[in-house]
């Protein structure tokens, strides 16, 4: 925990210094602009959490699923010699 810690604090520290190397921010170093730097970072890494698992249902919802229809569709088509009669309400 120590490490976290440590390791965002760092990390606060290199983003405010490379905001000020390539001159896209003047940014000073303070404790309050290391606090939210560092609260930037923490919910950066939030984020890409959520979305990461949420991209995994999306994945599997309109990839995995569509295929495995497509298949089955194709795999029936192939062995009855017929097409699928798909009735719309």
């Amino acid at each position: 925990m120590v490490m976290r810690i440590l390791l965002y604090a760092g990390l606060g520290l290199l983003s405010i210094y490379l905001l000020n190397y390539f001159e896209i921010a003047n940014v000073e170093f303070t404790f309050v602009n290391m606090l939210i730097a560092v609260g930037g970072i923490v919910l950066l890494r939030i984020l890409y959490s959520l979305f990461i698992r949420l991209l995994r249902v999306f994945v599997f919802a309109f990839v995995f699923l569509p295929l495995i229809g497509l298949l089955v569709y194709y795999l029936y088509s192939y062995f009855t010699g017929q097409s699928v009669d798909l009735v719309l309400w």
